[in-house]
């Protein structure tokens, strides 16, 4: 049994803009802005929360755990992590390596919350439909970051939210919510992984089966396999 970090709830947003393109529509902030919303307790004005120690005013929220899993090894998988990978990847609509661009953080509208948006091109799919493809866009959406507003700084400093740099590339799990005529939205759950260097790295926590510091063809390499020994109860294992 292991215990895996949370480390990110990110909304991903498929869209024939560019990934250098990525730009915030006001629609698409307030529904990010009602998604999010369920895990902000208080809706509190930024302008009037308490200050960090280094003086910016604003809050921070709590790391979330992944619930504890048991069960008995099935006889498709070497262990108990590659069981529990493959059923997450199940989970999911969409496993990438995205290459990510330059984040843009907005203030809801209430300025109880930030939400940060990066642009992602799509350089590989492990899994996945057309939306996937290389060469592809998606906007990842985090809660958290920092905007000046009314000539102040104000932070959501989000503890387990990865926080992603221009010009560097992440392996990330997407699983899709909802759709509509101009977008199909994602949510990304578990650590995303940073590829560099022919290695995997990680902020905080791991993916079961898959450790910071491993080769990254012989990660990605196994993902696939792992996908591929043992059908998902959707139906939706294979990369299309």
């Amino acid at each position: 049994m292991k215990m895996n970090l949370i480390a990110i709830l990110v909304l991903a947003t498929s869209s024939a803009l560019a990934a250098a393109d990525a730009v915030w529509d006001e629609s698409e902030l307030a529904w990010a802005s009602n998604y999010f919303g369920i895990r902000v307790f208080k809706r509190q004005n930024l302008h009037e929360a308490d200050k960090f120690p280094d003086g910016v005013r604003g809050r921070s929220m709590a790391l979330v755990a992944h619930p504890i899993r048991s069960g008995e090894k099935r006889n498709s998988f070497k262990n108990l992590d590659e069981q529990y990978l493959h059923d997450d990847v199940c989970g999911v609509d969409g496993v990438v390596v995205a290459k990510a661009g330059i984040p843009v953080s907005a203030l809801t509208a209430d300025k109880a919350d930030i939400i940060t948006k990066t642009p992602f091109t799509i350089t590989r799919k492990l899994k996945g439909n057309a939306s996937f493809d290389p060469e592809k866009a998606v906007n990842v959406l985090r809660q958290g970051g920092e905007v000046f507003d009314q000539g102040e700084l104000l932070r959501v400093w989000n503890t387990h939210g990865t926080s992603f740099d221009d010009g560097r590339t992440y392996l990330l799990m997407l699983r899709r919510i909802a759709i509509s005529d101009r977008f199909a939205d994602y949510v990304s759950q578990g650590e995303s992984l940073e590829v560099r260097g022919g290695k995997l790295h990680a902020a905080k926590g791991k993916w079961y089966h898959i450790n910071p510091g491993d080769d990254s063809q012989a990660g990605l390499d196994s993902i696939e396999r792992i996908l591929s020994a043992e059908a998902c109860p959707n139906g939706n294992g294979a990369v299309k």
